[in-house]
């Protein structure tokens, strides 16, 4: 069993916050990046699949998974042929859309909707 954690971070660094409403008459509080922390490991979409670590603004505890690690890490292999560099879209195929998949498979939750609108 291992615990889930949504690591949410903040593109803009805090300038979508800022100059959202001068700039474009609606209030952004944030350009979302996600990944998922689970057995350790922070996982993420980009330039395909990655692992790192960060210093995100916000962890949202996700639950935890039954699901065993080498279960997981054949998951991932099966989501590698999908979640390709060439196949990122910043608005429609994203980190945020990896993630929601991820966290779907390990606990059957989903992400917070104010991440994916």
């Amino acid at each position: 069993m291992s615990k889930v954690l949504l690591y949410v971070y903040d593109l803009s660094g805090g300038l979508a916050r800022q100059l959202s409403l001068p700039l474009t008459g609606k209030f952004i509080e944030g350009i979302w990046h996600t990944s998922v922390v689970v057995f350790g490991r922070e996982i993420y979409y980009g330039q395909g699949i990655l692992e790192s670590h960060g210093q995100p603004v916000r962890q949202i505890d996700c639950g935890v998974t039954e699901i065993p690690e080498e279960m997981f890490d054949e998951y991932l292999d099966d989501l590698r042929s999908s979640y390709t560099a060439s196949k990122y879209h910043l608005l429609d195929f994203n980190c945020n859309s990896f993630t929601a998949d991820v966290v779907g498979f390990l606990t059957g939750n989903e992400i917070p909707e104010w991440i994916t609108s």
